[in-house]
């Protein structure tokens, strides 16, 4: 017996030339289209040149829980192709979807993946830093005590954690991790497959003055962090050094000290007192 099916497709998070053919031909042959911004959606047809015309179905996260149940209820007895598609990337990775899915499972309705972007396995391929076993934990917390508290943890889950985080809170949100995982290792993507895209893979302490160099940052990040030690020298000489770069980008001795304040070991006035004398 023929019946609905349920087509999760990944779309490009940047680069249009990463469209597979065969999203194209389930979005080109979808009856109906659930999408986050059907604005969006409907410019992502366009590019496409599909122009069948699919109903398009706003599907966003606040709407999700409310509406899971009852789209899935209303295919029974028909024979729909649906197709899902977040703004960008793959549905259900950090973007609504699960419910759906999960409800489309439970009656009945057959579920097909279409893979293809994706920002997590964009950047872990990128970075250089073990993927053997890694945890994808979303988007950062926007409270600091909440992320030092789950930073904490990172070393428990024994490997390597991807989160995404705002442009405009790396800088502090990099702090924080810093005070917690001082020897981490850090590799930052940004406008992943964009024609501004850059990837970096560096001790933290580098990575701090990266993202600072560059402030304001903007633009899609997704942070690949290794909680373990990273090859270095001495860390009060490397301390120092970084601190040197500082000074010699501008900042006071006293902003520096205030700026590598999560790395110290004892009290910020012997630092203060080396820089002052160099």
């Amino acid at each position: 017996m023929t019946q609905t099916s349920l087509y999760i497709v990944a779309t490009p998070i940047g680069n249009r030339e990463d469209m597979s053919p065969r999203a194209i031909s389930v979005l080109t042959t979808a009856d109906l289209l659930l999408c986050e911004d059907t604005r969006r959606t409907g410019l992502l047809l366009k590019a496409y040149d599909i122009t069948s015309k699919p109903r398009l179905i706003p599907y966003f996260d606040h709407c999700e829980q409310r509406l899971a149940t009852k789209l899935v209820s209303s295919w029974k007895g028909l024979a729909l192709r649906v197709a899902l598609v977040s703004d960008a990337g793959t549905p259900c990775i950090a973007d609504p979807g699960y419910r759906l899915v999960r409800e489309a499972h439970r009656h009945g309705v057959r579920v097909i993946p279409i893979p293809g972007p994706s920002a997590v396995t964009t950047l872990v391929c990128a970075s250089g830093l073990p993927s053997d076993r890694f945890s994808f934990l979303g988007f950062l917390p926007r409270k600091e005590e909440h992320l030092r508290a789950e930073a904490r943890l990172w070393r428990e889950l024994g490997g390597t954690v991807l989160v995404y985080e705002a442009a405009r809170r790396l800088p502090r949100s990099l702090e924080v991790i810093a005070s917690v995982l001082a020897n981490a290792e850090v590799a930052i993507g940004r406008e992943l497959t964009k024609t501004h895209e850059e990837v970096i893979s560096v001790a933290i302490g580098d990575a701090l003055l990266w993202v600072q160099s560059r402030s304001p940052l903007k633009g899609e990040v997704a942070l690949f962090i290794h909680p373990g030690s990273y090859p270095q020298k001495d860390e009060d000489e490397k301390l120092y050094e970084l601190a040197k770069q500082l000074i010699d980008r501008g900042f006071s001795s006293k902003e520096t000290v205030d700026f590598l304040k999560p790395f110290l070991k004892g009290s910020k006035k012997d630092l203060y007192s080396r820089l002052v004398k160099r």
